[in-house]
């Protein structure tokens, strides 16, 4: 009897050990960066797509490529309550690389991309018999789900930007153009009239870049390339809408293209990653601009040098970055996501993983989930959906609105294990006691 309860006790003693940590540290990933869900493909593989949050939640995603040469019509549209995709009447003209922004009424305006047999990634290649910058721009109806015609921008424009200004006016900044190559113009779009009218234009033509607004409700755009050869910039431009014109601002450490921007809570921008040149590793650095002293300073470098990636920013003050792709290896992509602490200012390993891409579509969800999908990876336009929730944000099953700590699954087992040992070691020695 001695020796069965010597038996049971070291079980025990094992289960404490080994138990608590295993759902202690199966919970620390997800505690300290989140954690990811993969749900229902989309309808259609591609890349170079837009994706816009509606006012209802759901997400509008147009267009894109499947393979870099053809341009989509198709559109589909998600639903985060069944996370589920449906699909929607085709837009009324196929389009990549354009821009997709919600206005006020609710309604999303689409404007610009490219249309072509041509691969545009491609030095010059572009300009091919056939290939078009578009300057057509179409409206889409969430309660119709229909897409119709609106007023053509005063030029076709692809790798552009497109910012709302804070009296609702969208304004496209830069981009290429199959006949200009670099832009520098800008035009601004008002809902209220259904009209384009020219915008002053940036000091630099410029494509590839980004373009943030900032908390005062001026524009930032930051580097990027001219368009004629990928030889990205430092340079930086902030518009004042009161005064349209834009002003020449510190330039950035390092020049970069297709690289990613990132509003901070304090009002500050934080940059990180990009192409720095043809043939050359992509940066691993990242910086930070503060608008009330004019200046950058360099953050702590990401693990992995990276373009055509994106950074999430979370409640806390960290950011997420995810997918992307590296100059030195451009047949697959980055899988791996990275944290940054903004009090010591270093990126770190999550140790999260999901398919890795570039150019994926992302949009904010209303439960606070981050919805990527599609993108190119490994040369193919990938049809791949998935819902990135931050720490405290725990995943549920397809459809189920009530969502349930893993932990606490962790936690349950390991306690019915528990009652199962005690169980055993009071029926064992009954069952096993000679008959007499």
């Amino acid at each position: 009897m001695k020796g069965m309860t010597a038996i049971f006790f070291s079980i025990w003693v094992i289960f404490l050990f080994l138990g608590i940590p295993i759902a202690a540290g199966s919970a620390s990933t997800e505690d300290r960066y989140g954690s990811i869900q993969s749900v229902q493909a989309m309808h259609q593989g591609r890349f170079n797509h837009t994706a816009t949050t509606l006012k209802d939640g759901r997400v509008l995603v147009t267009g894109g490529t499947p393979d870099g040469y053809a341009s989509l019509r198709s559109a589909e549209i998600f639903d985060p309550k069944t996370k589920d995709w449906d699909r929607l009447p085709d837009m009324l003209d196929p389009r990549m690389r354009h821009t997709s922004n919600i206005l006020l009424s609710g309604d999303v305006l689409i404007a610009g991309g490219y249309y072509g047999g041509g691969h545009p990634s491609i030095f010059h290649s572009y300009k091919g018999p056939g290939n078009h910058s578009i300057d057509g721009c179409e409206i889409f109806d969430p309660s119709t789900l229909d897409f119709r015609r609106a007023a053509p921008m005063m030029t076709g424009r692809f790798w552009h930007r497109a910012v709302e200004l804070k009296d609702g006016r969208i304004m496209v900044i830069g981009g290429l153009n199959v006949t200009h190559s670099g832009l520098g113009s800008c035009e601004i779009f008002d809902p209220t009239k259904g009209t384009w009218t020219e915008a002053a234009s940036l000091n630099e033509p410029r494509a590839r870049f980004t373009a943030t607004v900032l908390a005062n409700g001026s524009v930032i755009v930051t580097g990027g390339h001219n368009g004629t050869v990928k030889v990205p910039t430092s340079t930086c431009e902030i518009y004042i809408p009161t005064e349209d014109r834009w002003y020449r601002i510190a330039p950035m450490n390092d020049a970069r293209g297709y690289h990613s921007a990132l509003l901070l809570g304090d009002g500050r921008l934080m940059v990180s990653g990009g192409f720095s040149g043809p043939k050359t590793p992509d940066h691993h650095s990242s910086e930070i601009y503060d608008p009330v002293l004019g200046i950058w300073t360099l953050s702590g470098p990401m693990r992995l040098g990276k373009h055509a990636h994106s950074m999430i920013l979370l409640s806390n003050g960290g950011i997420i970055s995810h997918g992307g792709s590296s100059v030195t290896d451009l047949s697959c992509q980055v899988c791996g996501l990275e944290y940054y602490d903004t009090v010591s200012g270093i990126w770190s390993d999550t140790y999260l993983l999901m398919l890795g891409r570039a150019w994926p579509a992302e949009a904010d969800l209303p439960d606070g989930g981050h919805l990527i999908c599609g993108g190119l990876s490994c040369n193919e336009a990938k049809d791949v959906t998935d819902i990135y929730y931050p720490p405290g944000h725990f995943v549920a099953a397809k459809g189920d609105d009530d969502r349930i700590d893993p932990t606490y699954m962790i936690i349950g087992a390991l306690v019915l294990v528990a009652l199962v040992l005690v169980a055993l070691r009071f029926a064992l020695p009954r069952i096993l006691r000679p008959a007499s």
